[in-house]
């Protein structure tokens, strides 16, 4: 059954409108981008904004089979890895811990979308089967790893807060080449979702396609915003935003069938959704 027009109008001014928020802010009416908020403002919110990814994360992975299930593997992975780099990018704001700015804010945003791009995208995909097979043994010790890893990150960030000051996250051609990668990784996945959202109508997976969909709009507004402003200010706002849509199609479907394996039912499809893409001709398709 195709989605009507009611149904497009609607999802494409909720997530549109950032979109056209930041370049009215930007090109259209310059001036209402304006210094908003409090560094004290960013410490906090930037703290409530990856706790919620850690939430999610705890959610995933703790569903049964999340470690024996690459696709769920990775997604817990790439949750985990939005809130474990983002949050040094919050507890990093000068003065707080920290007195002064130090390169390691404005890194671990750029490492924040893009580490998610690429767990995420491998979450999507038809690995080989050999690499399958050992994520799907030893997807308890990757996790682990990974966790290890950031908690180092985290550790060695606030112990020596210019240990990131190399970084070229300054340079504007590196910042333009990671977000193209970028965008091409979280649009490959959104893609996917929707794909999958068509063959089962599951509200999980439309929530993982507008997910990627906002966290592409993450990347735009981190590239093109100005520090502090408004155009800045938004992909925090973003997102949060996008977890409180993924929190609440989970509740949401969890509650209509009365268990949360249904989730981890509706973001296993991938191989049924690769069969409908590689395995069968058009008209069956």
């Amino acid at each position: 059954m195709a989605l009507g027009f009611r149904w497009w109008a609607v999802w494409l001014t909720i997530l549109g409108a950032p979109m056209a928020l930041l370049v009215t802010v930007l090109y259209v009416i310059p001036e209402w981008d304006k210094s908003v908020l409090t560094s004290s403002f960013h410490f906090y919110v930037v703290s409530g904004t990856t706790m919620s990814a850690l939430l999610s994360c705890a959610f995933v992975t703790g569903l049964v089979r999340s470690m024996r299930e690459t696709r769920l593997l990775f997604l817990g992975m790439a949750f985990m890895w939005i809130a474990g780099i983002f949050s040094v990018h919050g507890l990093a704001t000068p003065g707080h811990i920290h007195a002064d700015f130090h390169k390691e804010v404005a890194v671990s945003s750029w490492l924040s979308i893009f580490g998610a791009g690429i767990f995420v995208a491998l979450s999507v995909i038809a690995l080989p089967a050999r690499i399958e097979s050992l994520a799907h043994r030893y997807g308890t010790f990757l996790f682990g790893g990974l966790a290890l890893g950031l908690g180092s990150y985290i550790g060695v960030s606030m112990a020596s807060p210019s240990w990131l000051d190399w970084a070229p996250t300054d340079e504007r051609l590196v910042q333009l080449a990671m977000t193209a990668l970028t965008l091409g990784l979280l649009g490959f996945s959104a893609v996917r979702y929707y794909q999958a959202y068509l063959f089962a109508r599951l509200p999980s997976q439309w929530a993982m396609a507008c997910l990627m969909v906002l966290l592409m709009e993450v990347q735009l507004s981190m590239t093109f915003g100005k520090f502090w402003l408004i155009s800045w200010w938004l992909y925090h706002g973003l997102y949060a935003a996008g977890f409180v849509i993924l929190f609440g199609a989970w509740i949401l479907e969890a509650r209509r069938a009365g268990s949360v394996r249904v989730i981890a039912d509706a973001l296993s499809m991938r191989d049924a959704v690769a069969q409908l893409n590689h395995g069968y001709s058009q008209p069956i398709a």
